[in-house]
């Protein structure tokens, strides 16, 4: 027997990013920030991060995906599902801070 309203998901083994932390500038508040750099390629990281804290190039991956000599400009996609609902849950939500404080399907919360 399910658990009634609990969706199947698949556990996130990484990210893929379309740019990356450039250098380091300060404002003229004196406060430290780093510039987003676009890249032309994705990058496709683990969910672990190094000793600055970004995260690490997953790159057994991207070896896989990518072409030779090139970069990764395209990512082959499979869906779990033939229902988009499925493929692509949706919900109302109301936040209060960073947490969720009540959810609902439009009808009922």
């Amino acid at each position: 027997m399910a658990v009634k309203g609990l969706t199947p998901q698949l556990a996130e083994r990484g990210k893929i990013k379309i740019g990356m932390k450039g250098e380091e500038k300060t404002s003229s508040q004196g406060k430290k920030f780093m510039m987003p750099v676009k890249l032309d390629h994705f990058l496709i990281t683990t969910m672990q991060r190094d000793a600055a804290g970004r995260l690490m190039p997953d790159v057994a991956l991207m070896a896989r995906l990518k072409p030779e000599g090139g970069k990764i400009t395209e990512i082959p996609v499979r869906l779990l599902y033939d229902d988009i609902d499925l493929n692509f849950p949706t919900r109302y939500a109301c936040y209060k801070g960073n947490r969720c404080w009540c959810s609902g399907d439009g009808e009922t919360a």
